[in-house]
């Protein structure tokens, strides 16, 4: 990845970017080598510096560890100081997303591959957590038969010929779907989690963001 990241400021700033995920809101933080919950105090973990082009374009790299069909948000922001801060002036925001994963074969997608991130999103990966795997493996099941509605042609096989479309019924189960359909199967399953749990409607806006990514592809 090269220049991923760019923004348009005034000759002899210092900028630095911020990468959001959105689905989860959590930040890439450099020290970890993962997308984390935000914290102040550890704002210069955030910071990707972005080096002057000239012209006023100031350009810099997506960190290499982002995962295929990453949908993220980047915040620029203009360093007043010796070091980020959190009350550096902000110089703009885009989105963007990571490529997908390259297979498209129907067979090398398990549920499990899509559980994990699913419980990541909804930011439940502990052992014991909301939503069991059950629930999860039925909401699953809805997202692929409802993607193979939109795309028939998901189901061919190495072998050229359509995979039998099964309700998974364990983390193993293997899908009529190729790999490249993991994140936007997780955001359908982590989309209906939160309104099947939700009786008070405080997350009706994240599921339907959630919708959004999924329908989007």
């Amino acid at each position: 990845m090269a220049n991923e990241l760019s923004v348009m400021r005034a000759s002899g700033a210092t900028i630095w970017a911020a990468v959001r995920e959105i689905a989860t809101s959590k930040v890439w933080s450099i020290a970890a080598g993962a997308f984390v919950t935000w914290a102040n105090a550890d704002v210069a973990d955030y910071a990707i510096a972005l080096a002057e082009q000239g012209g006023g374009l100031y350009d810099g790299d997506l960190p290499a560890g982002l995962s295929a069909s990453t949908a993220y948000r980047v915040t620029y922001y203009v360093q007043a100081g010796a070091a980020p801060a959190v009350t550096d002036e902000i110089a703009g925001s885009s989105v963007g997303a990571t490529a997908a994963p390259t297979g498209t074969t129907a067979g090398d997608l398990t549920a499990g591959d899509v559980l994990e991130r699913a419980r990541m999103i909804l930011m439940d990966e502990k052992p014991g957590g909301f939503w069991t795997d059950e629930d999860l493996l039925k909401r699953l099941d809805d997202g692929v038969r409802d993607l193979l509605k939109l795309r028939g042609d998901l189901r061919i096989g190495a072998d050229g010929k359509p995979m039998a479309i099964t309700s998974p019924t364990a983390l193993t189960d293997v899908l009529a779907a190729p790999i490249s359909c993991r994140a936007r199967l997780a955001y359908y399953v982590a989309a209906q989690g939160l309104l099947e749990s939700d009786p008070d409607k405080s997350n009706l806006e994240r599921a339907a963001m959630l919708m959004k990514l999924y329908t989007e592809g």
